[in-house]
């Protein structure tokens, strides 16, 4: 992020804050129907669609810090794992067995030599993916152990951030992400190599709620005066500015309302503009992670959908140094005060959950400050199709001029 941009984004910041009625020009948002967060059809459409065809931020790469480690990615219908290979790539598998469908792993972290064994009759893959063992094969007539490999997922990498995509047909990791990278890239991603993020937490929340309504929650700031009264005492929810950006990605910059004393026992990020330590600077990487970015920390969260009214939600913690004596109890108290956040995120879901499910709200407005919920909307059916989607449950495009760069 150059200074140029940075002025852009204190200009943007005072523009806003001075605001007093609807900005001229843009338009007022159709309802979103609320059938879309507990529809059961709807629920498969974006399951096929969304999240079997979009590249999703899966793991940080110091999970699986050498060869033969491995993690189990059970968010997913189908059965996926990731392994570091002997060549140091991470690559994406699915844990089944090509003889008769059994798992490889059942641990959620496990540490292999240089095989991955089947569970029920111990065929064996190199952690490559290739077919490398079959006990008692001479049972087995033309067997072709080079058409048995392992199914394999693509696995992309930005930095040490691990991403995989079911499907073959996609562009590039680095195309899809290219709106975020044009800005981030130098501070947090390849361009900041050799200082780049370190894996130090990771906590895991099961939820009552569609997965979009704690997404929404961590993409617009017209709560934060409600729901966070601390920390309202330091952000101004009024000094919010919002990019709209190409492939269903978005940005966010919410203004301080005083500079905050930073910890010394928390080292900084290497490369982060001035800016990032003015507010809190976040993305939402498409369609469910939402990266934010401070000159201390990182975090993401991921809202993973279980069923139409269940999700899983994800919260990874970044530092510039991995735990050690020196900063871990400034870390515990940096992670325990994100998570008490999260939490009072999440503490409506659960209820709105059951009001959609009971049609006591049919639709909902949205305001200009939550325009980042309508794209995301609004990119959801692009995903899918309109042909697909029952005319009740659309949302007519309408920000499609608004995309920045």
């Amino acid at each position: 992020m150059d200074a140029e941009f940075a002025d852009q984004i204190r200009n943007r910041l005072g523009a806003e804050k001075s605001r007093k009625s609807y900005p001229a020009g843009f338009p007022t948002l159709p309802p979103v129907p609320a059938a879309r967060y507990c529809d059961p059809a709807f629920f498969g459409l974006e399951r096929e669609h969304v999240f079997s065809k979009n590249w999703l931020f899966v793991a940080h790469a110091d999970e699986l810090p050498e060869a033969g480690d491995v993690v189990l990615l059970d968010q997913f219908p189908a059965p996926t794992l990731l392994v570091r290979s002997e060549d140091r790539q991470i690559r994406a598998f699915y844990n089944t067995c090509r003889h008769r469908g059994a798992p490889l792993v059942r641990e959620a972290r496990a540490k292999v030599k240089t095989r991955l064994l089947c569970q029920y009759h111990s065929w064996s893959y190199d952690l490559e993916g290739r077919l490398r063992g079959v006990p008692d094969s001479e049972n087995f007539q033309n067997l072709n152990k080079s058409c048995l490999g392992l199914g394999a997922i693509r696995c992309e990498n930005w930095a040490s951030l691990v991403f995989i995509n079911f499907d073959r047909n996609a562009v590039p990791l680095r195309e899809f992400l290219a709106p975020i990278l044009r800005n981030m890239d130098e501070e947090i991603g390849d361009g900041a190599a050799p200082h780049q993020s370190r894996f130090v937490h990771k906590s895991v929340t099961p939820m009552r709620g569609n997965w979009k309504l704690a997404t929404d929650a961590n993409i617009e700031t017209y709560h934060v005066n409600t729901v966070h009264k601390d920390l309202s005492a330091v952000l101004d929810q009024k000094a919010t500015t919002i990019w709209l950006l190409a492939n269903g990605h978005s940005r966010m910059f919410n203004g301080q309302r005083y500079p905050i004393e930073r910890n010394p026992a928390v080292p900084r990020l290497a490369r982060v503009n001035p800016v990032t330590g003015e507010g809190v600077y976040a993305y939402l990487i498409y369609p469910n992670t939402v990266m934010v970015v401070s000159p201390t920390l990182i975090f993401t969260t991921q809202a993973w959908p279980l069923g139409p009214g269940e999700s899983r939600y994800d919260a990874y913690y970044l530092m510039a140094e991995p735990n050690n004596e020196r900063n871990r109890t400034s870390y515990e108290r940096m992670i325990a005060a994100t998570e008490k956040i999260l939490k009072e995120d999440l503490g409506n879901l659960a209820f709105m959950q059951k009001s959609f499910e009971a049609g006591t709200i049919e639709s909902i407005p949205l305001g200009f400050q939550e325009r980042r919920i309508y794209y995301l909307h609004e990119m959801i059916d692009r995903s899918i199709g309109d042909e697909l989607i029952p005319t009740r449950l659309r949302v007519p495009a309408m920000l499609e001029e608004f995309i920045e760069q």
